[in-house]
């Protein structure tokens, strides 16, 4: 669309001056949402604030199609100033971006429960984020540089877990806020399940209930522990860090897991579910095959050791 060549200039401010003036309807009507929350922008559109305008139209002509925004990734240097429109937004997360603030308009999406902020610049929340008193349940702050809130310990009626990341924020910050400290102990925990010896039964079981217990945990910073420096490269060969060492059962536990990181979690995107195309396991010591693996969505090529050991 030749009208939207405007939308590649470099400036949000005059990006956001035309959309205002003109017609974003058809621009709203060739947004695709896929599978994995992506919005997905017409060919036509590019530039620098592609995604800025998808969020804009969307949010001014399909307020309710839009549960949960993944925006991770996407370098985006700002976010536009109407989330308030999307009455059935729940969940957002917007790590790997530009940002170094949030629109005010964040605090007043009526049905949110979770932020989650990964990696960016943002000094500090919206002060309206304290209008989310009643819907709020998950904050993960990520890596940022904030380092004061703009509510008290129990200003937030519902929220029942908060995550400090990397933040300067002084500990403890509340009874609903892990410490740093203990999200490594909890991870140190949970692998010294995977480390068991003994009957091959029981080595299994601790193994099972190890990935059991991590599915169920909601904490961030304890999945940033387990999987720093743990990538997979464009061969589809993971690299592991020193919690995963090549024993044929924790390799087993590891890709287990894999599929089920916590999407708040500040890990290499090359193990964000939806950017794992190719898996190579022949090198991989394994006993048994990571039945799990088969709920990563884009997998196209899984090659899978020759024999099991």
């Amino acid at each position: 669309m030749e009208a939207f060549e405007n939308c590649n200039h470099d400036d949000w401010l005059k990006v956001i001056t035309w959309l205002k003036s003109h017609d974003t309807s058809v621009l709203a009507e060739s947004i695709c949402i896929d599978e994995n929350d992506r919005i997905v922008p017409p060919r036509w559109l590019t530039g620098p604030h592609a995604m800025g305008c998808c969020i804009y139209a969307l949010a001014l002509h399909r307020p309710k199609d839009v549960s949960t925004l993944d925006l991770r990734g996407l370098f985006l240097p700002v976010i536009p100033d109407c989330m308030h429109r999307f009455v059935n937004l729940k969940e957002i997360y917007l790590h790997d971006n530009h940002l170094q603030a949030l629109p005010q308009s964040v605090g007043n999406i009526p049905k949110l429960t979770v932020l989650s902020l990964g990696r960016n610049s943002i000094q500090e929340l919206p002060k309206t984020i304290i209008n989310r008193r009643y819907t709020l349940q998950k904050l993960f702050l990520g890596s940022n540089v904030i380092s004061a809130l703009p509510f008290g310990e129990y200003d937030m009626v519902f929220l029942n877990q908060g995550s400090i990341g990397s933040n300067p924020l002084s500990e403890p910050v509340g009874v609903r806020w892990m410490l740093r400290a203990h999200a490594k102990q909890a991870a140190e925990s949970l692998l010294s399940l995977f480390h068991a010896h003994g009957p091959k039964d029981k080595v299994v079981l601790f193994i099972e209930q190890g990935v059991d217990l991590l599915t169920t945990l909601d904490e961030p910073m304890v999945w940033e522990h387990l999987f720093k420096d743990v990538a997979i490269n464009r061969d589809g060969k993971i690299t592991w860090n020193a919690f995963f060492p090549e024993r044929a059962w924790v390799r087993y536990a590891g890709l287990q897991l894999l599929p089920m990181i916590h999407k708040g979690a500040m890990v290499d995107e090359s193990l964000w579910a939806q950017h794992i195309s190719k898996l190579n396991l022949q090198e991989e010591p394994l006993l048994k095959f990571p039945e799990q693996l088969h709920q990563l969505p884009n997998v196209t090529e899984l090659i899978w050791p020759k024999e099991l050991v």
